[in-house]
């Protein structure tokens, strides 16, 4: 095989292609047998059918074009290899000259990454919130970790704050006008008066009343609440009061500090002294991942690349499908009938699917250059560090659970990419200027907004 580079234009490099006659000759051959084994023809076994008769059957064209497609996967293994071609896409293969006893004249258009002009790293400042567990936050993890293994008793009296709520209740979505379009069947639940994250008004309408009493609680839902049939209107919950109990939380004590921590501890002081530093550990790593997400946001902005239509079309049917098997998993419905109820228009989706598309090849064109500039590698060891937890948690060793790892290659390549991401992240928090903050400026605050609304 002879090869010559053509051209070289934006991320398309095409390469003339000579196969000489008697590469060629072998792999027309080979085809000929084997198609001999596979057809039937009257008055002849199989392997036996003579090549005339073969040629009446398939043509002769179709023979030389199956003996080219044998060879083709091997060139064009060859042609990346020769080239150090990084492709994105299947070559497109324009054939010159295709006959029996005659070397064989190709071209191929090969699509490539495309060049990634990355910025000085030193240039880049992002900032990281600095780690600080105060006593009351020990103090409010301690009283969460009663709350949840808290033993609930019925009272007898009106609600009040902290209390657990049983309360059957059906949900009205209302209209503009405030009349209900939409009742959903009638359900039972416990309410948790201590959570954060109850929906204001639903509090303030239980306390003070009793078993038995009927109240109700009208909310606004978010507009980017998950279920569009909600989002955006006023929900009016009816509520019966069932049940009204009261948290007895467990005493600080040996039973409890085994039971939240996994094991024992010799006094109360140590119990707050673990919880403090699991704290310090969450919160650090909370922070660190924010910092890479950051970092990685802030060199994308000022990277220059040409982004190739070929991964962003991929990139968008991969959402619409992933939000099509959301769509339908989650409310049993199609992705027409969601966007019906949203309000939102087809082509406003379709932009938004976009923009996230163009943002995600970008993220990965980005990374895949810093990888590389950091001559980052994957090492056994760091299979092991990656499964070591899981193995932990089951009680297994590593070695086994790599077995089991290595035998689906899809895991590996999976689990290759996070590792791969896990230490081109961590190297390049390395080269960025940090800047320790209590808070983010309201700068930094956006874009760690923005990095979140990605994510989702």
């Amino acid at each position: 095989m002879r090869s010559e580079l053509v051209s070289q234009e934006k991320n398309f490099v095409t390469i003339k292609v000579e196969l000489e006659v008697t590469e060629f000759q072998k792999s027309i051959n080979m085809t000929v047998r084997e198609l001999t084994q596979k057809i039937n023809v009257p008055g002849f076994r199989k392997g036996k059918v003579p090549r005339n008769i073969l040629e009446m059957r398939v043509g002769k064209e179709g023979i030389l074009i199956e003996a080219l497609e044998s060879i083709m996967p091997d060139t064009i293994d060859q042609i990346v290899k020769d080239y150090e071609l990084d492709l994105i896409d299947q070559p497109e293969m324009e054939i010159e000259k295709l006959e029996e006893g005659k070397d064989v004249l190709l071209t191929l258009t090969f699509e490539v990454a495309p060049e990634v002009k990355l910025p000085e790293l030193e240039t880049i400042e992002i900032e990281k919130l600095k780690v600080n567990v105060t006593d009351e936050m020990v103090d409010e993890a301690i009283k969460n970790m009663q709350k949840q293994n808290a033993e609930h008793e019925k009272v007898d009296r009106a609600v009040e704050d902290d209390d657990v709520v049983e309360i059957e209740y059906v949900t009205n979505v209302l209209d503009e006008e405030g009349e209900i379009i939409k009742s959903h069947e009638p359900a039972t639940v416990n309410v948790d008066l201590g959570l954060q994250d109850l929906r204001p008004g639903i509090k303030e309408a239980l306390k003070g009343h009793v078993a038995n009493e009927k109240v109700e609680a009208t909310v606004q839902v978010e507009e980017d609440y998950a279920d569009p049939e909600v989002a955006g209107r006023e929900i009016r919950y009816d509520m019966s009061i069932k049940e009204i109990k009261v948290k007895k939380l467990p005493p600080l004590e040996a039973a409890f500090f085994e039971k939240t921590l996994g094991h024992s501890v010799d006094s109360e002081e140590a119990f707050r002294e673990e919880v403090k530093n699991r704290l310090v550990d969450r919160m650090t790593q909370e922070s660190d991942t924010m910092a890479e997400n950051a970092a990685v946001a802030k060199v994308a902005d000022k990277t220059e690349v040409e982004l190739p239509e070929t991964l962003i079309n991929r990139q968008i049917e991969h959402i619409k499908k992933e939000d099509t098997e959301n769509a339908q998993k989650r409310f049993n419905k199609t992705m027409e009938e969601i966007l019906a109820e949203s309000g939102m228009e087809l082509e406003d989706y379709e932009s938004r699917v976009k923009d996230q598309a163009e943002r995600a090849v970008r993220q990965y064109l980005v990374l895949d250059a810093l990888s590389e500039s950091f001559d980052i590698s994957i090492e056994k060891e760091d299979f092991e560090s990656e499964v070591e937890p899981l193995a932990t948690a089951y009680n297994i060793s590593t070695d086994t659970l790599l077995r089991s790892v290595f035998k689906d290659q899809n895991r590996v390549m999976e689990m290759g990419s996070r590792i791969r991401y896990k230490k081109t992240t961590k190297e390049l928090l390395s080269k960025v200027s940090i800047k320790e903050v209590e808070k983010f400026s309201s700068l930094e605050k956006n874009t760690e907004e923005d990095i979140a609304e990605q994510a989702e």
